[in-house]
């Protein structure tokens, strides 16, 4: 979508937005639409741009997905997340309704905060500030967006992994069709394993040291990827584009957790999730990145994790 129609609906709506860099090669922050980033090339907007999300609101009952990239509170689902607090599925209300404030920025970055007061699936209230400080630059023919995503809980009561986890997790959405896939690389089959019923394993195929996997944007599923697995990309052939995600290792006193969007009354298993592939039925997918959760939730701590995002046009194979 053509980045000064994005803009001008943006405008037409009455919302708040920021704009790093220009529309040669830029981010566009929509402040108060969840913080989502929409990076722009060449006057194109290149992730997924929900108009309806732009000009509609959000409520419990339904959630109008705005694209782009987002930063989600981990995990989604189990016995510990924050979208089953009501009993059903829902995006949490202080993250669907966060207003960013740009703390500092320059002509090429900018650093982005919001007050969210999370509720996870035990009732367990967290006030937190979410912080993203994005900057662009380019390396000869790519794109290069960092983000270093980041959740300080500014409670007094410090928790354990018994009745809190919490990290960030970014998904960055684009438009997709028959014929694009999702490739990483690795030889290990248990750090690959499917998140819901609806497998997307079936079709995996490995040649050359990656592992391939198809996001045709028809069938829903998700992938869960383990901690060693360095990156992923995804080969948009629809647009000529090379999308590769890298996320910093996490601490060593952080673990990856399992984010599954499944029943609260369920506990989360130990497999913990450093990137996830997901594939929506209605023409989208998803490359998503998460930061891992420290043993010791205490006041005041600042839980980070920084993103690479790379895009670079390409030629089918």
């Amino acid at each position: 979508m053509k980045a000064e129609l994005v803009i001008k609906a943006f405008e037409k709506a009455g919302r708040s937005i920021h704009l790093i860099g220009d529309l040669n090669f830029g981010v566009l922050v929509a402040l108060d639409l969840e913080g989502r980033l929409y990076t722009i090339i060449d006057g194109v907007v290149i992730n997924r741009v929900n108009e309806e999300a732009i000009f509609g609101k959000s409520t419990r009952e339904k959630y109008i997905n705005p694209g782009g990239d987002g930063l989600w509170p981990a995990p989604e689902g189990t016995s510990l997340g924050y979208h089953y607090n009501t009993g059903e599925w829902s995006v949490p209300v202080s993250v669907r309704n966060a207003r960013y404030v740009v703390k500092h920025h320059s002509k090429y970055s900018a650093n982005i905060i919001a007050e969210l007061d999370l509720v996870n699936n035990q009732g367990l209230g967290l006030p937190t500030i979410f912080k993203r400080n994005i900057s662009i630059n380019k390396n000869g023919n790519i794109h290069i967006v960092k983000v270093e995503e980041s959740i300080t809980y500014v409670g007094v009561s410090s928790h354990s992994h018994d009745n809190c986890l919490i990290a960030p997790w970014t998904l960055s959405q684009f438009n997709s069709d028959v014929g694009n896939k999702v490739v990483f690389p690795g030889k290990n089959r248990e750090l690959i394993w499917d998140m819901y019923a609806e497998s997307g394993l079936k079709e995996i195929k490995f040649k050359d040291g990656l592992y391939h996997i198809d996001t045709d944007g028809l069938n829903r599923f998700q992938i869960g990827l383990g901690g060693e697995i360095a990156w992923i990309q995804f080969l948009d052939y629809s647009n000529n584009m090379r999308i590769r995600r890298i996320a910093d290792p996490i601490a060593k006193d952080q673990d990856y957790i399992d984010i599954s969007d499944v029943s609260p009354k369920i506990k989360p298993n130990s497999k913990g999730v450093r990137y996830s592939i997901y594939n929506d039925s209605t023409g989208f997918m998803e490359l998503e990145a998460v930061g891992g959760c420290p043993k010791n939730i205490d006041s005041n701590i600042e839980i980070g994790v920084t993103v690479i995002t790379e895009f670079e046009k390409i030629k089918k194979d």
